[in-house]
């Protein structure tokens, strides 16, 4: 299969391995497990950065909606939009990948293949923006530094 997923340098080991777990699991068809690794991820993204809590929108006994710090993953992936490590839209996205994953867990609802391939580039496209792309930030500078001094 033509992957439309490059293997990044900069990932942290336990993040390479769970991802490459995700990438077994869709070409066994192991659609539940798979979608299981990208929540897995996700998680693992957020204890990366340390990041345990966010604010989520909640719901009180009387309608109103109020802002309050969770430790459920909602609450982590808004954590990492709070730090700056994650735009708007890409928030928006892991969230989306989170139902993905809890519908797959608990009501063993099976994903469908596009559905993951397409959770699987999202996911990778984060990793590249989070992980490698800092990392060839800091790359051209040097180099660009040593340019200068020739």
């Amino acid at each position: 299969m033509n992957w439309p997923i490059k293997k990044t340098l900069h990932i942290p080991i336990n993040l390479g391995t769970i991802h490459n777990e995700v990438l077994d699991c869709y070409v066994s068809q192991n659609y539940i497990l798979c979608a299981s690794g990208i929540r897995a991820l996700i998680e693992g993204l957020c204890k990366d950065k340390k990041v345990l809590t966010g604010l989520v929108k909640v719901k009180d006994k009387s309608g109103k909606y109020t802002q309050k710090r969770k430790k459920d993953l909602r609450g982590k992936i808004n954590g990492l939009y709070e730090k700056g490590i994650l735009t708007k839209t890409n928030t928006e996205f892991l969230h989306t990948l989170r139902f993905l994953g809890n519908e797959a867990i608990h009501e063993l609802n099976k994903p469908s293949s596009r559905e993951l391939l397409l959770a699987i580039e999202i996911v990778n496209s984060i990793i590249t923006s989070v992980y490698e792309i800092p990392e060839k930030s800091k790359e051209l500078k040097i180099v660009r530094k040593a340019k200068k001094k020739i």
